[in-house]
């Protein structure tokens, strides 16, 4: 495994289980998940987030939105009016 492989497998996982590699980079992943026991439980994880995804309604995410950004906006920042 060249240095820091691992770590960027670990990072484009979540593209990989969305399908949005290309068929270049799936194919890498690919390799290394057969020799990594860690990045294949990463995998196992992230395998099921698709099909949450596709439970959510298009008023979930922009539910989800809106409030990942009022969380944002929230704290110091905001205080010093």
């Amino acid at each position: 495994m060249a240095p820091g492989e691992h770590e960027q497998v670990k990072i484009l996982l979540g593209a990989y289980v969305l399908n949005l590699l290309t068929p270049a980079e799936r194919s890498g992943i690919e390799a290394h998940l057969v020799g990594c026991a860690d990045c294949r439980a990463h995998y196992e994880y992230l395998r099921p987030v698709p099909g949450y995804l596709g439970l959510l309604s298009t008023d979930d995410v922009a539910t989800l939105i809106d409030d990942r950004d009022d969380d944002r906006n929230d704290g110091p920042l905001d205080e010093r009016d």
